[in-house]
């Protein structure tokens, strides 16, 4: 397994789906929220896709040599499955004012009008590539998965009060500690790529980016309690031991190590 891969959280955060899937079973009675649920649900689905485009794809950009076979398939797959599970929800976030359907649509128009040069430029050697892409491409696609995460947010926020409205906060939780950890990934994994240490601004992000991870962890450890369910916390308990102990241990010794080899194993 490449290093990006692993980078990228290849390891894989499956509480969200888990949660609100069990969440929404909880009210399919209310027709109108069942059919938010499943909104939700492909919304979920999306943002998960869409992050792994968004960091593939930048690592990709800041890498020396033009995208290989592997990273293309994996980055049309990501887009695919994002893209259907993304138009299954739009028409009915078009009729909740609340959900900001307007900014997801202007987002979403600004994200697409950049894959093809995305797409053109990860073909050509980085000397020949337009510089500042890797950036507006991470920032456009941040920014539409922060919108599409606060509809997300809107959603569950109807949920009926009790441990379905707990669980659904969980998925809430877990969606936004994937999306903070898929971003610090893909910041290590752009140096390890480029064989560069990364800046003091970006070691800033990172760490702001941990703080915010430990927060959650402490939020979505707690809640888990309160439900009083053994086999939903030792799955909380896997995927943060998945997390501390093997993502981010691997990306603390992608930092201090020679990130020249850690491209070299990126590579393989």
């Amino acid at each position: 397994m490449s290093i990006v891969f692993v980078l990228l959280g290849g390891w894989g955060i499956v509480i969200s789906l888990y949660l609100l899937a069990g969440s929404a079973a909880s009210y399919r009675q209310n027709s109108e929220l069942a059919r938010w649920a499943k909104v939700s649900e492909n919304l979920i689905v999306s943002i998960q896709h869409l992050s792994f485009e968004r960091g593939r794809s930048a690592v990709v950009l800041r890498g020396p040599d033009p995208i290989s076979n592997a990273n293309r398939v994996f980055i049309a797959d990501r887009r695919r499955h994002a893209d259907e599970a993304l138009e299954k929800s739009l028409a009915v976030l078009s009729g909740i004012p609340e959900a900001r359907y307007d900014v997801i649509s202007e987002r979403l128009r600004a994200f697409r009008a950049l894959r093809p040069d995305v797409d053109r430029n990860v073909e050509i050697p980085l000397p020949l590539r337009n510089a500042d892409l890797s950036g507006r491409w991470f920032d456009a696609s941040t920014r539409l998965i922060e919108s599409l995460k606060y509809a997300v947010d809107i959603l569950i926020g109807n949920y009926i009060p009790g441990d379905a409205r707990r669980l659904a906060s969980l998925a809430s939780g877990s969606l936004e500690l994937r999306i903070s950890a898929g971003t610090e990934a893909t910041f290590v994994a752009q140096a390890a790529s480029s064989g560069r240490k990364p800046s003091a601004e970006v070691m800033g992000k990172i760490h702001r980016l941990r703080g915010i991870e430990d927060r959650l962890w402490h939020e979505i450890i707690l809640d888990t309690g309160y439900l009083k369910k053994s086999r939903l916390m030792e799955k909380v308990r896997e995927v943060r031991d998945i997390h501390m102990a093997g993502l981010r241990a691997f990306q603390d010794r992608a930092l201090a190590d020679d990130l020249r080899t850690a491209r070299m194993a990126a590579e393989r």
